[in-house]
């Protein structure tokens, strides 16, 4: 009936989740003799509108509880606003250890009933330099924290790292505190959630440290799907020519063993190919019958070798978007999106716009039809695509340029809700 984990950190502030089973309210304590007078406790619940009363508290005697002066606990559970997506963020120190540990699985932590709520969870390592925000809010879309770590989406379960490979914690090179980003996806009201991963690790050492290549479609402002197309094709690049210059070092050959598909509504399908000296090396990892409430990490077949000389909307989950999560090692710093060239889009639908913001404006006014969606897509696949290249160190620039027209790495199908 009762569960009772806890934690504390460096300051020594101590974190406790008791997990209970009633409809009424909780109550947890200390007391220095095992008896109620005396006692310090702080006592919740939630109200039948979804609302929630939390107190820090004192026993006065058997029968007589009073409010503290000062408040010393608090609540770590949110409410999940009655809005169609909702991206949460929560920054939490990785643990303290004294020397270099791995982590070899992670699993997610849903609170009971909430399965259909919690759409996606990423964590991300934070630059060891970054004054990071306390307690848990809205996601501030700042780059404080963007090297993926582990991630999680819909329908997915826990994932076990090959023998031989981890995730490094405890050197300096490694980050001290994690951002974990929940989006959660509902609009019924009065709902409360806690969800979160969970990571193992030990100090056995692996032979190789794991990273995550974060690859995809450049969301924002310049991903569309025109309205009332039947199916359409958006195209992103990652070219690995500039990866050397980018991490500051050179970067040895990325060996991935598993990957994780993620879009929203609209995908049907979702492909990733290889390309080397304009040839394709193959297909290698591909989902035709996308699923959204199916979404797992896949152990690649065969380990692909990516050189660096490689590839490869909008935030809500009515909006779109098209991701590709490579895991690998060794690990470096690096992540990348490309997008094709609004401006040579929009100028074929016979569009002038001067840069991406008036590129996107212009396609609110085409006249969609089944002969402008055509012209979309082959003006989409021709032209030349702009790559986004970031080191996820966030004392280092980002690299951006134009690649011309030539063979993709990762292409998506979506089909059309003619949302942008």
């Amino acid at each position: 009936m009762v569960y009772l984990c806890w934690d504390h950190d460096e300051q020594e502030v101590m974190t406790f989740e008791p997990q209970v089973h009633t409809t009424g309210w909780v109550t947890f304590g200390f007391s220095p003799h095992g008896e109620l007078p005396g006692s310090d406790i702080v006592i919740g619940g939630v109200f039948p509108n979804g609302s929630i009363y939390f107190s820090d508290c004192h026993m006065v005697d058997e029968a007589t509880l009073e409010e503290d002066e000062s408040q010393d606990y608090q609540v770590l559970l949110f409410a999940v606003p009655v809005q169609e997506t909702k991206y949460a963020c929560a920054f939490i120190p990785l643990p303290m250890v004294k020397q270099k540990h791995h982590i070899y699985k992670f699993e997610p932590v849903i609170t009971p009933h909430n399965i259909t709520l919690v759409h996606l969870i990423l964590i991300y390592a934070c630059g060891n330099t970054s004054v990071l925000p306390s307690g848990a809010g809205d996601c501030n879309g700042e780059s404080l924290c963007s090297q993926v770590l582990v991630g999680w989406a819909v329908g997915g379960e826990s994932y076990q790292f090959p023998d031989e490979a981890g995730i490094s914690i405890g050197t300096p090179c490694d980050p001290q505190y994690i951002q974990l980003e929940i989006h959660n996806f509902d609009l019924l009201p009065g709902l409360i959630d806690s969800s979160g991963m969970r990571i193992y690790y030990m100090p056995e050492l692996q032979k190789y440290d794991v990273g995550v290549l974060q690859t995809c479609v450049f969301i924002f402002p310049v991903h569309f799907i025109p309205p009332g197309a039947e199916s359409y094709r958006s195209y992103g690049l990652c070219n690995s020519s500039q990866f050397d210059e980018m991490n500051g070092m050179l970067v040895p050959d990325l060996h991935v063993f598993a990957y994780l598909l993620h879009t929203h509504l609209s995908g049907k399908g979702v492909k990733a190919a290889q390309y080397r000296n304009g040839e394709q090396l193959g297909i290698f990892c591909e989902d035709n019958k996308y699923e959204l409430r199916l979404q797992e990490i896949w152990d690649m077949k065969e380990i692909l070798i990516i050189k660096p000389i490689f590839d490869q909307g909008g935030l809500s989950t009515m909006n779109e978007m098209c991701l590709t999560f490579l895991f690998y090692c060794p690990r470096n710093n690096i992540c990348c999106l490309g997008y094709s060239d609004i401006l040579h889009v929009a100028c074929v639908l016979k569009w002038e716009a001067s840069d991406a913001e008036e590129g996107m404006m212009a396609m609110d006014f085409v006249d969609w039809d089944n002969e402008t969606v055509k012209i979309a897509k082959k003006a989409a696949k021709e032209a030349d695509q702009v790559v986004l290249i970031k080191n996820t160190n966030v004392s280092l620039p980002s690299e951006q340029f134009v690649v011309g027209e030539m063979d993709l790495t990762l292409t998506f199908q979506e089909q059309s809700t003619g949302e942008r």
